[in-house]
């Protein structure tokens, strides 16, 4: 676990009958990371997409009355996930049995309509995980970049801008950013294709914040690479994706995050200041322009 991880304020904790074979099904079957585990106790502390468990073998320390299987009648653990269908298909490949397999539910709030995608599974006790997928109406589709959404969309800007070589480089960049963790890259998808992204510079490796120890260190990262399709402005993609960019930042246990705008881009500004970065911290010229940077605490 590294040292800046951040617990989340809720932490529930399973008593279960088998810690190796548990952490053999919520690992290499869930997908869940260890983050750290003590062997001579049996216990483990889990993570998933933000979400954080603790398992133990049953040691009846707290015990409040018989266990008895199914564990956790009576409860479900939702939890956030950025592709229901991934984590079926996983169930499926290890012949695991699934309570209730991938189904969809519409709801309305703040006058827009969202499709929630979801699956049920008992852990070996009985537990009941309930993975949850949100989905905005109008077939738009915010995630984590899959290797083919960085491919779509740099070839997208490389076409858009062409003759600028700068764009082919920051294609091969970013795509191996992204791949090598130092940064994760967030989309917007109209009918499955990307029309808008941001990403999440985690490392002072990257170019953008290279010798900017203001910008990116051990607890801060960046926020850059800002893009949306003209057709698609002022509709607040560029707002869902920056929250969602943040929860993954929190999940990682990064305190700060940081973000750029030319001066003269007062609406760009004016969406970063509403957003919480209102903390100046510095300047820079960029090809002849003038670049504010601001801070916000997560």
């Amino acid at each position: 676990m590294e040292n800046n991880f951040k617990f989340n304020k809720l932490i529930p904790e399973l008593s279960v009958s088998n810690i190796e074979k548990s952490l053999d099904f919520y690992i290499n079957i869930l997908g869940f990371k260890l983050e750290y585990e003590r062997k001579t106790d049996k216990f483990a502390f889990l993570s998933f997409n933000g979400s954080q468990i603790m398992i133990e073998q049953i040691n009846n320390h707290w015990a409040v009355g018989d266990l008895e299987k199914p564990f956790g009648r009576g409860i479900n653990f939702q939890i956030e996930c950025s592709n229901v269908e991934e984590i079926s298909t996983k169930l499926k490949n290890a012949d695991y049995p699934i309570f209730k397999d991938v189904f969809e539910s519409k709801y309305k709030a703040d006058g827009v309509i969202y499709t929630e995608k979801e699956l049920l599974v008992q852990d070996l006790d009985g537990y009941l995980i309930r993975f949850q997928q949100t989905i905005a109406e109008n077939n738009f589709v915010y995630r984590k970049a899959t290797l083919n959404d960085l491919e779509k969309i740099w070839d997208k800007d490389i076409l858009a801008n062409a003759g600028e070589e700068a764009y082919v480089r920051w294609k091969k960049q970013y795509i191996d950013y992204n791949l090598t963790g130092k940064a994760a890259t967030f989309v917007v998808l109209d009918k499955e294709e990307p029309i808008g992204q941001i990403t999440l510079l985690m490392s002072p490796e990257c170019s953008a914040v290279k010798d900017k120890p203001l910008l990116c260190d051990e607890k801060t990262g960046n926020m850059n690479a800002f893009r949306i399709e003209k057709q698609y402005e002022g509709q607040g993609h560029i707002s869902k994706l920056v929250r969602m960019a943040e929860e993954y930042a929190k999940s990682l246990g990064l305190k700060y995050l940081t973000i750029g705008s030319e001066a003269k881009e007062t609406r760009n500004m004016a969406i970063y200041l509403h957003l919480g970065y209102n903390k100046y911290i510095m300047n820079e010229v960029y090809e002849g322009d003038l670049v504010l940077y601001f801070k916000k605490e997560i």
